[in-house]
């Protein structure tokens, strides 16, 4: 691939694949670059019921609904403090919440942003990422056991944690707090 698009988007989850859609659908020329190919289980959470408004507004509520996640009463947790919060949806005006398959849910918003007429790049690890003067960014990546290039005038960085640019750019971290999430898998056996 040697290209140039209007935007580059690294980091192809929710929030990635997501402006992919809203920048194509707008008549942009969009790429997606995602370090996986959607195949690996990733960690699950709980979609608030006020999530179907950006859904909605994406034109991916149908699609969504459609995906079999569970539905999801309530939460319970407990963040810094010592007692949990509870928070009920059975009085929420949108109604209940969704426990989220990731895997599936980041596939169907890669797939809904192809549709769209984005490109997305799966398994492409990128390994270099320079301003361009006048001109954006130069982003080299690897795939498929090979080398690429591609030109972008804008870049939108949307990795999350991982964070591989602003560390190429030496930016430093700030932390907020010390709260800390665990996750753990539990196999139900009856």
């Amino acid at each position: 691939m040697s290209e140039r698009f209007d935007v580059a988007v690294i980091g192809g989850g929710p929030t990635g694949t997501a402006t992919a859609i809203a920048l194509a659908r707008a008549g942009r020329t969009v790429t997606v670059l995602e370090r996986s190919r959607y195949d690996h289980v990733r960690i699950g959470e709980v979609l608030p019921p006020a999530a179907c408004l950006p859904l909605i507004k994406l034109g991916v509520w149908d699609r969504f609904t459609t995906e079999g996640h569970a539905p999801s009463p309530g939460i319970l947790s407990a963040w810094g403090q010592d007692e949990p919060y509870e928070n009920h949806f059975i009085f929420n005006p949108y109604g209940h919440g969704w426990h989220l398959d990731r895997r599936r849910f980041d596939t169907m918003l890669a797939l809904v942003a192809e549709e769209a007429g984005a490109s997305v790049c799966r398994g492409a690890r990128v390994t270099s990422c320079l301003p361009v003067a006048s001109r954006g960014w130069q982003v080299e990546f690897a795939s498929d056991g090979g080398r690429n290039h591609l030109q972008a005038t804008f870049l939108v960085y949307s990795t999350g944690r991982a964070c591989v640019l602003a560390r190429w750019q030496r930016a430093r971290r700030i932390f907020y707090d010390r709260l800390v999430g665990l996750v753990g898998y539990f196999i139900a056996r009856s």
